[in-house]
């Protein structure tokens, strides 16, 4: 993830960008055609491969137990948090102007996740993105629906696009 939100700084430091929004491109279709691209490559390699080679050593195992519907539905999960993690790189990317903030903040970053994520599994309240990952294992394993599934899901969707509205407000407000 941290190359993502490298390619937005690395193109604002070496005056790729520049040279970008001096051709007929809007800053928005710059900045979301990084985030769809990156999170097509991550959804691909990260998620999809993964889940398909689930998906078969689970078929082959326990041939007629898995619900593959289900199943796509836990990985769709997966998928946005996927999403949701290249939204908020790209947006950390948009805001700061060099590599030294970034690289500052990724231990004190990763450390307040790790927490955060000890804290769920203390049964502390934990919220959206940490818990989609045991939200997508309960789809995967057909438990009946309720809202305290879906809460997660509809929170992490509704960061994610604000996050991208962010990198976007961002990214337009830069001078090159």
């Amino acid at each position: 993830m941290v190359t993502i939100q490298g390619t937005i700084i690395g193109e604002k430091d070496q005056g790729t960008a520049a040279s970008m929004m001096s051709k007929p491109v809007s800053r928005t279709s710059f900045i979301m055609s990084k985030i769809v691209a990156h999170t097509f490559g991550f959804l691909i390699t990260a998620v999809l491969v993964l889940a398909i080679l689930v998906a078969v050593i689970l078929a082959r195992q326990f041939p007629g137990i898995v619900d593959y519907g289900d199943y796509a539905i836990a990985v769709s999960v997966m998928a946005l948090s996927t999403l949701f993690c290249v939204a908020l790189t790209t947006s950390l990317g948009t805001l700061v102007n060099g590599r030294a903030p970034w690289r500052a903040s990724v231990s004190p970053l990763s450390s307040a996740a790790s927490s955060s994520m000890s804290c769920c599994r203390s049964g502390w309240s934990c919220g959206p993105p940490w818990t989609l990952g045991n939200v997508a294992t309960s789809f995967a394993v057909t438990t009946p629906l309720d809202w305290s599934r879906t809460t997660p899901v509809v929170a992490t969707a509704v960061a994610t696009v604000a996050l991208c509205a962010l990198a976007v407000w961002r990214f337009g407000r830069d001078e090159f």
